[in-house]
């Protein structure tokens, strides 16, 4: 019996030595992960280069409207809201960035005419910078600043998304 009570005890005694073993080599990589001495930098990384082929260009993202709505489309009632716009004598009504033209017994939509002076940019512009310039964009329609809003203008030269 003495025998097995020191087979006992040595194996309990072992066990215990290898649970504060592991215990302490947890507890250290635990402290030395959390220590805010150590300094972790990145990977050095080789430079970006760009190389152009061509001339770098100006992109204006695809319309996000819906494909009928474009010129052409034919509507009877107007959008409620639409405000009345009148270019070189003739009469549009526009409403979100679109331009609408009496047609028959309804409108019809039509590319923005080039002199029309809005109150308010549409929801959906964005503006581009173009040598040193600010236009805004909705769709294919250009608009500068103007005293009384913004007014309808030519592309610049700017290229679209097709």
């Amino acid at each position: 019996m003495k025998g097995l009570t020191k087979i006992v005890v040595l194996a309990i005694s072992a066990m215990l030595l290898m649970n504060s073993a592991v215990y302490a080599q947890d507890h250290r990589s635990r402290s030395s992960r959390h220590s805010h001495s150590k300094q972790r930098t990145a990977p050095p990384q080789a430079p970006r280069s760009r190389i152009y082929s061509t001339p770098r260009r100006h992109y204006t993202p695809a319309p996000p409207y819906p494909h009928y709505y474009k010129p052409g489309y034919r509507t009877r009632p107007l959008p409620r809201g639409a405000s009345r716009v009148v270019v070189d004598r003739s009469s549009y009504y526009f409403y979100d960035g679109f331009y609408y033209e009496p047609f028959q017994s309804g409108y019809i939509i039509v590319d923005a005419p080039i002199g029309a002076i809005i109150a308010t940019l549409p929801r959906l512009h964005h503006q581009v910078m173009w040598r040193g310039s600010p236009y805004f964009v909705v769709g294919n329609t250009f608009y500068r600043r103007h005293p009384r809003g913004y007014i309808v203008v030519n592309n610049p030269g700017i290229v679209l998304w097709r």
